[in-house]
């Protein structure tokens, strides 16, 4: 007697960083069922790196912000096993470097680069020196769950993250803008069930799998939709900070 199998219902984690108008940027990790609704959702404490930073790690300072300072940290904390993370910035995408979930990319109505013109606004800043804070801020943390309600009663936690990031004075704040389409272009991408899907060059053996896993969640499932919740609920949260 031959035994049916069945599918477990697949779990999307979407995964993006929101910068607010003093540039400190959040991270957010919100889980979805099949059906769209939240599982779990995860937010860091402000991170934000200071001028000589920049200059140290230069053009990499973003994928280490994204990816392993702030998206290792929240895959870390997440209870539920996801079958794809999904995240609408670029510099997010190593992170697939610390999981063996595959990681792809796709635009949301939000899409932004939280440090699109931090460096124009530097130079249109008063104060252009190499300023080291003696009070840095502390490293990424994490916030909590605040699908359960949990964010306002949990101070944030140390991770182990070794650099601490500190505020950079005399910066200009900056509004965020949305993303060109530029930065979207040299990535490999093909559309499924409704949607574009961007990968790293360096992870093209994940199409299979990633493509599998779209097909079953069928034509209504918008992968762009979720990042507009994770915006307003990293807001939400910032209201009782």
């Amino acid at each position: 007697m031959n035994t049916p199998t069945t599918n477990t219902p697949k779990i999307l984690g979407f995964l993006t960083v929101i910068q607010d108008a003093q540039q400190r940027l959040f991270g957010g990790y919100l889980l979805l069922n099949h059906l769209g609704r939240p599982l779990e959702f995860h937010c860091t404490a402000p991170v934000k790196a200071n001028r000589a930073q920049e200059i140290l790690y230069g053009s990499t300072i973003k994928p280490f912000l994204y990816g392993e300072q702030i998206a290792k940290t929240l895959f870390e904390k997440s209870k539920n096993k996801v079958s794809l993370v999904v995240t609408d910035l670029v510099d997010v995408l190593p992170v697939r470097l610390y999981t063996q979930v595959p990681v792809c990319l796709t635009k949301s109505s939000i899409s932004q680069d939280p440090q699109t013109d931090q460096e124009a606004a530097l130079e249109n800043s008063p104060e252009k020196g190499l300023a080291l804070n003696t009070q840095p801020e502390p490293p990424p943390s994490y916030r909590g769950d605040l699908f359960e309600n949990k964010s306002q009663n949990i101070p944030p936690t140390s991770t182990t993250t070794s650099l601490t990031f500190a505020p950079s004075p005399g910066k200009t704040s900056v509004a965020p803008t949305e993303k060109q389409p530029s930065q979207f272009d040299h990535l490999p991408s093909f559309p499924i069930a409704g949607n574009t899907i961007y990968l790293s060059p360096d992870n093209l053996a994940d199409r299979q799998g990633i493509c599998q896993i779209l097909d079953e969640l069928g034509n209504d499932f918008d992968l762009g939709e979720p990042f507009q919740r994770i915006q307003e609920a990293i807001e939400e949260a910032q209201k009782g900070v």
